[in-house]
């Protein structure tokens, strides 16, 4: 018994000394070089600087872009969702930019690490110590470590850390056999986490539920209560999420350009999902998820052959959901469905989740191989990050340095080269007006919509004017540098115009001026005069019912997450029986 505690004690060190010397770094990586700009992760630090700049002001973040994204006061804000971000921009605060977004990406890869280990110790009946090996194998592989070293995306990563919590409520929401207020609750903390954190994976939660419900359906085990759960906890979740759905509706109701990919659904063929394995997959199978599988195979446990074969299937079907084999096409019509753009980015993700629980559940009966098991894939999770971690950093050069944030944050009136080999990720028609001459057949900027943003004019009839700009709170200042007399009264500024909001347009002694928005989808003022270096101001100030909404909604939260902690605490006081909760799979 004592050599067994020794061993076990120095499993324990040797992977504590492991994790700790990977967390170092990556993270000692990322503080000096600055963490990996690549694909959408141009996108999603400029909303995150644009964050930092309000909470500095002491402000909620201004549903218009004008810190970033060329200044042009696009909505890019207002209507990608970022409350559940705030939280984690308020605790680094107090570095610098660079160092912020390094210590929210530790954070993101931190946090989906803690609560993992956390979920499958409470619900799963898992030693404290198997929990935490099954916690790292999950962290280091799969989309986790994908986001930690690849490709920064905050929002699905904040959803990400807690996939375990949500795969356990699901079922419990899908099997509940009463009404239960205290699931409802819990239902609605998760449609609030989803709602302040990414409008498309609230898609993905629907389409799982439903394929549950017909599940269910099929075998004859639906019971009503669920859906009376279902109700009351996505009623109540309307109140925590009124500030995402105010401004989402607000601005949509300004006619704007529909998102990426609407109506074009993608799938991957199942030959690339299985060819395009890779320890950290984003969207297709880990190599993790294929040595589970052998294992699983190889150590086959017939006692739990029919919660095996359950999770087989489910895995199945999502990895079904990633490829063409499912009927897509069909979806195109749908609204929000249609949405999905590719499918794999939306499924593939949640490959990995299914079995870390199939190898716990195959190794129940057997703690001593179990522990064994998870112990080796874990010291090769550990292993395969930092393989992984050291040939990208070695490899890919542009990353997040002070430099860059500079050229991010600086709004102007023309942009060079070198400021456009940054910048040109940001060229993103997201939620622009709906005019003409945005995008092309491909659904990229058009050349001539690009030369308007990178050599930004007044234009006046046919004359365009040189200016300078910059930046203000809530704004941008423009300078013309030539004094210019309009025949119809119209002066073309470069900033977007949204019909359903109202600006502020000032001149010399903050005289407003009367404005419209032309069919470019860009604001005019109604002057007949311009002066040369007299600056035109232009502010957008979010309304003041948005600010009562955050207030109330984030005081409603508060209430349910309160109410979800006494249950908390009831059920470690009164220690009641886990036993019922065998949240595997759904009950047979």
């Amino acid at each position: 018994m004592f050599i067994e505690k020794q061993y076990y004690k120095r499993q324990r060190i040797v992977l504590f000394i492991l994790f700790i010397a990977l967390f170092l770094f990556i993270g000692y990586h990322q503080f000096k070089e600055g963490i990996i700009l690549w694909g959408d992760g141009f996108f999603h630090v400029q909303r995150i600087l644009e964050i930092r700049y309000a909470f500095i002001h002491r402000e909620l973040p201004n549903w218009l872009n004008f810190q970033t994204f060329f200044g042009m006061g696009q909505a890019i804000n207002g209507m990608y969702p970022d409350i559940s971000l705030y939280p984690l921009v308020l605790v680094t605060m107090f570095f610098s930019p660079s160092h912020q977004l390094a210590a929210i990406n530790i954070l993101i890869f931190t946090l989906t690490l803690i609560v993992t280990a956390i979920s499958l110790y409470r619900r799963m009946r898992v030693d404290g110590l198997l929990s935490i090996y099954a916690a790292i194998l999950y962290s280091c592989s799969g989309y986790s470590l994908y986001e930690t070293v690849r490709e920064f995306q905050p929002g699905v990563g904040i959803i990400f850390i807690f996939s375990f919590p949500i795969g356990f409520l699901i079922k419990d929401i899908l099997t509940s056999e009463r009404f239960n207020f205290k699931l409802a609750i819990r239902f609605t903390l998760l449609i609030t986490l989803i709602m302040y954190s990414h409008l498309l994976s609230m898609v993905v939660l629907g389409l799982i539920i439903f394929s549950g419900y017909i599940y269910l359906i099929i075998i004859r085990k639906f019971n009503w209560y669920s859906l009376v759960n279902l109700f009351v906890g996505g009623l109540i979740s309307i109140l925590t999420s009124l500030p995402i759905l105010y401004r989402y509706f607000i601005i949509s109701s300004s006619n704007i350009m529909s998102p990426f990919g609407q109506g074009n659904i993608k799938a991957s063929s199942f030959a690339n999902m299985i060819n395009g394995v890779q320890w950290d997959a984003r969207e297709t199978l880990s190599s993790l998820v294929l040595i589970i599988g052998v294992i699983i195979f190889t150590f086959w446990n017939s006692r739990q052959s029919n919660r095996l074969l359950k999770l087989g299937l489910i895995e199945l079907y999502i990895l079904l959901l990633c490829t063409n084999i499912f009927p897509w096409r069909l979806f195109n019509r749908f609204p929000f469905i249609n949405n999905l753009q590719y499918t794999p980015w939306r499924f593939g993700i949640w490959l990995s989740v299914i079995p870390i629980i199939a190898l716990i559940v195959c190794f129940q009966d057997n703690q001593t191989i179990k522990g064994k098991l998870l112990y080796i894939l874990a010291i090769i999770s550990i292993a395969m990050s930092y393989v992984i971690a050291n040939d990208t950093f070695k490899i890919v050069q542009t990353r997040l340095q002070t430099e860059n944030i500079r050229v991010m944050t600086t709004v102007k009136s023309f942009y060079g080269s070198k400021e456009l080999n940054v910048l040109n990720w940001a060229e993103k028609p997201d939620y622009f007006p709906k005019v003409t001459n945005v995008v092309d057949s491909k659904e990229n900027m058009t050349n001539s919509r690009l030369n308007e943003i990178h050599h930004q004019l007044i234009v006046v009839g046919n004359e365009k004017i040189g200016i300078s700009k910059e930046s203000i709170n809530n704004g941008v200042v423009i300078i013309p540098h030539k004094t210019v007399t309009s025949s119809d009264g119209k002066v073309q500024l470069p900033v977007l115009g949204y019909k359903s909001l109202k600006y502020n347009i000032s001149s010399f002694n903050h005289n407003r001026l009367n404005y419209g928005i032309d069919k470019e989808g860009y604001l005019f003022i109604k002057t007949r005069k311009i002066q040369k270096n007299v600056p035109i101001e232009v502010r957008f100030t979010n309304p003041i019912i948005y600010k009562i909404l955050v207030v109330f909604s984030l005081t409603a939260l508060l209430c349910t997450l309160i109410v979800n902690f006494n249950e908390v605490l009831k059920l470690e006081s009164t220690k009641i029986d886990r036993s019922s909760d065998e949240l595997w799979v759904f009950r047979t």
